[in-house]
């Protein structure tokens, strides 16, 4: 036979594996909190005072007092003899102060004739003085000055208060994860077979061929997949008794854990039971601080249905009726979001009328959240 052919030579090496994708960029760091706001701004300056208004017009002119009555006429002579003078008219009074005429003084009478006689009669005595007119009344008062149609001028705007200072930065978000690992290279073409040689003696082994020093380029990172919505689902698997007791208490097992900024949707059912139907059931939730919740529940029992407002405040509770003896149901549905301090979305419960027949919450109550 002949002897062996000698083997074919080493393959080339495979070609250079293509570039695995670029790994994308991780998500932004949520917003920072908004800064407080700034103090007011100072008080503006008083106003200037209005114009003092013009003086008001004089007053009209008071009416002339009644001018004074005439004096009376002298009497007449009481003595016999020549006929006496007629007696002087009184002198004419005092003029008051302006105002109507006085009435006209009545005339004297005129004196009787004296008996003739050679001794001429004495001289009348000057009739008395006419009373003074009276004062004519005061004017009225003038009318008061029109107020001022002018206002003062208007003070000046107050100075704006400072900026308030700016919220803190946001976290930074997470960074992405390691994308996959580039495809594997191509393989290298295996080298052509060698013609069949005479058969005969073993030829000897060819040597190995020498390793690539040119290790192919590793793969781009692959990009991040989509992160799923985490759920949280919390079921009670033994019942918890309350009795002779109104202060609300932390449920042992429907609690969910909230990180800073968190947001999640909750939902689930309690079933409540109690031999009487006095102590009833008050229901609700706490969050840490700083976060905002809204929800409602619905109560059902034997011959009711109970439903409560939204609620959008942590610790308000909804008070559902119970049958004694009759398994009753409370469904509730919500939103929470948190801020920047962890802590729970906790259910808290307590009768709400004290009494020594104890309220259940029973095993198979359950709690679910799922996040955003």
């Amino acid at each position: 036979a002949g002897t062996n052919g000698v083997d074919g030579a080493t393959g080339p090496a495979g070609a250079q594996g293509i570039q695995g994708l670029t790994g994308a960029t991780g998500s932004a760091g949520t917003n920072g909190v908004d800064g407080a706001t700034g103090p007011a701004g100072a008080q503006g300056i008083q106003g200037l005072t209005g114009a003092t208004g013009a003086t008001g017009a004089a007053g009209a002119q008071g009416i002339q007092g009644l001018t004074g009555e005439t004096g009376a006429t002298g009497a007449a002579s009481t003595v016999a003899g020549p006929t006496g003078p007629t007696g002087l008219t009184g002198p004419t009074g005092a003029t008051g102060a302006a105002g109507a005429q006085g009435i006209q003084g009545l005339t004297g009478a005129t004196g009787a004739t004296g008996a003739a006689s050679t001794v001429a009669g004495p001289t009348g005595p000057t009739g008395p003085t006419g009373p003074t007119g009276l004062t004519g009344p005061t004017g009225a008062t003038g009318a008061t000055g029109a107020a001022s149609t002018v206002a003062g001028p208007t003070g000046p705007t107050g100075l704006t208060g400072p900026t308030g200072p700016t919220g803190p930065t946001g976290a930074t978000g997470a960074a992405g994860t390691n994308g996959s690992n580039g495809a594997q290279g191509i393989q290298g073409l295996t080298g052509a077979t060698g013609p069949q040689g005479i058969q005969g003696a073993t030829g000897a082994t060819g040597a190995t061929g020498a390793a690539s020093t040119v290790a192919g380029p590793t793969g781009a990172t692959g990009a991040t997949g989509a992160a799923g919505n985490s759920a949280v689902m919390v079921r009670k698997t033994v019942d918890e008794s309350v009795t002779s007791n109104v202060t609300l208490q932390n449920d042992d097992d429907l609690k969910i854990a909230l990180a800073a900024n968190d947001a999640y949707e909750f939902s689930g059912m309690l079933f409540v039971s109690s031999t009487n139907a006095t102590p009833e059931i008050k229901v609700t939730f706490t969050v840490p601080t700083g976060a905002t919740i809204r929800w409602f529940g619905e109560g059902f029992g034997a011959a009711y249905v109970a439903s409560a407002d939204c609620v959008s405040a942590s610790g308000t509770t909804f008070t559902i009726t119970l049958d004694a003896n009759v398994l009753a149901t409370v469904k509730f549905n919500g939103i929470v979001t948190n801020s920047t301090t962890a802590g729970n979305l906790q259910l808290q419960w307590a009768q709400n009328v004290s009494n020594a027949a104890a309220v259940k919450v029973e095993a198979r109550s359950f709690l679910i959240g799922k996040k955003f």
